[in-house]
Order: C-alpha cells, then sequence, then structure tokens
C-alpha cells in the first residue's frame, strides 16, 4: 500500500495538462501533486497509482508514490495553490488524498530533464527499460505517448557494493492508461511510443521483448487485487463497478501481448523504410 503523507510546503507549479504541483511532504520528500479535481478528470489518479503499482511489481523504474494528504491550513495559507479552468477561474483543490509521484531530488532542486539527446542513449544505464514500459503501454492501452524523465544517480555496478553515478530513466505520468478517463481498451500501433523511436533500436524484434512480455504476463490476481485495493475509496466513489471491470481486461488481455506488440513493431519497421527512402533535405545557401 503507497504510504500516505501530509503536505506541508508548496514548491512550486509544474508543467503538465493535469497542472500538478510540486509540495514538500511530512517524510522528508517531494511530491508531484495531481489532484483529484484536476482538468483531466478524477480518474486518472487512479490510473496513476494502479500503474505505478503495476510498473513497481515488473521491476520498471517509475518514481516512489504516496498519498498526499491536504487540510484546509495548507490550502488556506497558500493561495497558489489552484486549478485554473479554461475561462481562467482559480479552483482550490478539495481537502483529503491526492495522488503525489516522489521527486528523484529530497529537495526538488535536482536536475531532471524530461527528453534525452539520441547520442548520449548509451550513457543511459536503464535503456532496456524502454522495451518494458512499451509492452506495458500497450496491454494498458494508454492512449498518450510515453513520458520518462532523465536524471543523474548512483546506480549498482556489477561488482560487488560498488557503485557508480549514470543517467537514469524514470517512466511516468500514466494518467492516460485505460485510455485515461474512458476507462476502456483500444489498440493503436502509435499508441505508447516513445519519440525518438531509435530508443528500441535499430530493427526491434518480437523475440527482443520476450523477457518483458513473460514479466507481464506472469502478473497474478493478488498482485492485480493489492493494486486495485490500494486505490483510496474516495477516488472511485460510485465507480467500483466500472474499475473492477478494467481489472478483468487487463488480466484478459494479458494473452494478447505479443500480438499488440507485433503490429507496432510493422508501424516502426515501416516508419524506418519511409524515413530511409525520404529525400535528404537541401541546406539552405548562405548569404
Amino acid at each position: 500500500m503507497p504510504p500516505v503523507v501530509t503536505a506541508q510546503v508548496f514548491i512550486r507549479k509544474m508543467r503538465g495538462q493535469s497542472q500538478p504541483h510540486l509540495i514538500a511532504a511530512d517524510d522528508g520528500f517531494c511530491y508531484v501533486v495531481k489532484f483529484f479535481n484536476n482538468p483531466q478528470g478524477h480518474r486518472i489518479l487512479a490510473n496513476e497509482l494502479i500503474s505505478s503499482l503495476l510498473l513497481q511489481a515488473v521491476g520498471i523504474h517509475t518514481p516512489e508514490i504516496a498519498l498526499v494528504a491536504f487540510d484546509k491550513q495548507i490550502l488556506s495559507e497558500n493561495p497558489e495553490i489552484g486549478i485554473v479552468s479554461r475561462r481562467k477561474d482559480v479552483f482550490t483543490p478539495l481537502p483529503g488524498l491526492h495522488f503525489g509521484s516522489r521527486h528523484p531530488g529530497s529537495t526538488g532542486k535536482l536536475e531532471v530533464y524530461d527528453c534525452f539527446p539520441e547520442a548520449m542513449l548509451p550513457e543511459l544505464y536503464n535503456r532496456n527499460e524502454f522495451m518494458g514500459i512499451l509492452v506495458f503501454d500497450k496491454w494498458a492501452s494508454n492512449a498518450d505517448g510515453r513520458q520518462a524523465i532523465f536524471h543523474w544517480a548512483q546506480t549498482m555496478n556489477v561488482a560487488p557494493a560498488a557503485s557508480e553515478s549514470r543517467w537514469v530513466a524514470q517512466m511516468i505520468d500514466h494518467g492516460c492508461m485505460f485510455q485515461g478517463e474512458d476507462w476502456v481498451f483500444l489498440d493503436s500501433p502509435v499508441q505508447g511510443l516513445y519519440m525518438p523511436p531509435t530508443i528500441y533500436g535499430s530493427r526491434p524484434t518480437l523475440s527482443d521483448f520476450d523477457p518483458r512480455i513473460e514479466r507481464i504476463s506472469g502478473l497474478d490476481a493478488d498482485t492485480f487485487n493489492a493494486s486495485f485495493n490500494a486505490v483510496p475509496a474516495a477516488w472511485i466513489l460510485g465507480e467500483e463497478k466500472e474499475l473492477t471491470g478494467v481489472l478483468e481486461e487487463l488480466q484478459k488481455r494479458q494473452e494478447r501481448i505479443p500480438q499488440l506488440l507485433k503490429e507496432t513493431l510493422t508501424y516502426l519497421r515501416v516508419r524506418s523504410k519511409r524515413r530511409a527512402k525520404a529525400p535528404a533535405v537541401e541546406p539552405i545557401p548562405q548569404p
């Protein structure tokens, strides 16, 4: 179960359609918080929580999560905390539990990037996890492109008790799993892809993904139930039946993962061929 922490200090607003906020909590960590009454809808909180726990279960780097409690005092003392509507009206988040994704730096000051140069891919410690997250995204019907953050961190080396500093990727922003607010499953070859797709190698084949397919296909009922039971009741009040349907469909889709992935790999190969045949762009003459 995710820990419950209490919001203490507002740090800053973050980018994103859900209008997340960076908050320092009483456990000494900072969290990127998505509020229940965010513009993308309350269901994305359940999507984030369930997906994060399932990703942890299959060994894919994703931030630690928590249920972040806000009381009336912190909301009243920090008027900067608010959701801005399309009409520019400001709504105060509701008191109670909201979804928190831990920032890689405990103070929130660690340099974190949301893109990574292709030329530096060999330096990325866990590049192979992009293979795993693609399998996951196809299975869970991620309606968005794959989002990740990159930061410099200590990693374990091959030698016993040794470590070194490397670039590490964390998979973030899982609110559009299960097609976001819709809680349905649609299959498209382009959904869930990370750009640029060179992250998957020059010509990825289905066999390259076998270990990840096996890991996700092997998730058992206890793991599913634990992930779904971790969702606060207030987040899904009156929608318990619909969320149970998502659970059941996820389990059914485990056997379809190879086919879902195969369609995307075909798309990537066709895309690669088209790019290779595209005429070179002539440089603009300099005056």
